[in-house]
């Protein structure tokens, strides 16, 4: 996109749901993350909340499982940030893509419900559609401090995305 036409974009999305300037810190940074940093920071997010399934001790094989699943930098974010995780009621295996694409989808209903809790409208979010597939029950508090975790946590390393 030219950058003509991306001043234009911008200037007409600020005109009809504000300028992302006046937004509090952390709500900016979601908003400025790129796709791939937006994707990582989902992936991350369904991984917190789903983390705990797998157990209190992850070993190696499990490590490298998930690894392989989500990418080195959302499981690092997801590690660091577990403990804002409620407790799961069943463990789960790592290896099962489905369980994968529950993962990605609650990360992107994570943030769409963070979003929404902080004053961003549909056009600065719009990541509901992505939530497809999803769990069927989320706790909206923990799902509110997760997001707030990784948006704050910020290390998004461009490249690296699964």
């Amino acid at each position: 996109m030219s950058r003509r036409i991306e001043k234009r974009l911008f200037a007409s999305l600020a005109e009809r749901d504000g300028d992302p300037v006046t937004l509090e810190t952390a709500a900016r940074l979601l908003v400025a993350m790129t796709d791939d940093e937006r994707h990582q920071a989902a992936v991350a997010a369904g991984l917190i909340y789903h983390l705990s399934a797998l157990g209190t001790v992850i070993d190696r094989h499990a490590l490298s499982a998930l690894t392989a699943l989500f990418g080195k930098p959302s499981l690092s974010i997801a590690l660091s940030c577990a403990h804002v995780s409620p407790r799961a009621a069943q463990s789960l295996g790592v290896s099962d893509e489905e369980w994968k694409q529950v993962v990605e989808a609650d990360g992107w209903a994570i943030l769409d419900l963070w979003a929404a809790e902080h004053g961003l409208t549909q056009t600065w979010r719009g990541w509901s559609r992505q939530a497809v597939g999803g769990s069927v029950f989320l706790v909206a508090s923990a799902a509110l401090a997760i997001a707030s975790a990784v948006v704050r946590h910020g290390e998004f390393t461009q490249g690296e995305a699964k």
